[in-house]
C-alpha cells in the first residue's frame, strides 16, 4: 500500500499527516511542544484518535525510544544515512535516506520485519526524524549523513527483513 504525507500548515507546533492514497488519515505525527526544539524535542504519533497515541523520546542526538504493544523500539543513528530499529535489543529494521536531495524532497527506504512493527508506525517515526532532522527546505544539497558521531548501537549489517 501506498501512503503520502501532507505538513498541516501554520500548525504550531509542526503537524504532519499520514494519508492513504484515497486521502484517509492513516496518523497524524506532532511535535509535542515547540519549546522543546531547545533540547530534544518529543513527537506524539497519533493513530485514529488521541487514545491510540504513541510517543517517541529523543534520548540523545543519535537515540530514539518509542514504546509499542510487543516492548520498546529504540532506534539508532548510524555513521552515514542509516537509522537502525531494535524491539526489546533484537535488530527488526533500517532505514536508509537519500544522499542527494532536490526540491527538499527527501526519499527513505524502510525495511522492517512487519510481523515486529508495524509499517505505519515505522512510517510515522521516519516522518517525526525528517521533521527533526532535515527541516531545512533547501533546493538542492548533498547529504552526507552522520559523520562525526559514532553510533551508540551497531546494526548488522547483513541484516535482512524475515518478511
Amino acid at each position: 500500500m501506498a501512503y503520502k504525507a501532507k505538513s498541516v500548515f501554520f500548525s504550531v507546533p509542526p503537524k504532519i499527516r499520514l494519508l492513504d492514497l484515497s486521502g484517509h488519515e492513516i496518523c497524524s505525527v506532532q511535535q509535542q511542544n515547540i519549546i522543546d526544539e531547545i533540547n530534544l524535542p518529543k513527537y506524539n504519533l497519533i493513530f485514529g484518535n488521541d487514545e491510540s497515541l504513541i510517543r517517541l523520546n529523543l534520548e540523545s542526538f543519535t537515540h530514539y525510544k518509542m514504546h509499542n504493544s510487543k516492548g520498546i523500539i529504540d532506534i539508532y543513528e548510524q555513521k552515514g544515512r542509516k537509522l537502525g530499529l531494535f524491539l526489546n535489543d533484537n535488530q527488526i529494521g533500517v532505514i536508509e535516506k537519500n544522499k542527494f536531495v532536490k526540491f527538499g524532497a527527501d526519499i527513505y527506504r524502510i525495511l522492517i520485519n512487519s510481523s515486529e512493527i508495524d509499517k505505519e508506525l515505522a512510517i510515522a517515526f521516519t516522518l517525526a526524524y525528517d521533521n527533526y532532522k532535515y527541516n531545512r527546505g533547501a533546493f538542492l544539497n548533498v547529504d552526507f549523513g552522520n559523520i562525526l558521531i559514532d553510533s551508540e548501537r551497531e546494526i548488522d549489517p547483513n541484516w535482512r527483513p524475515i518478511n
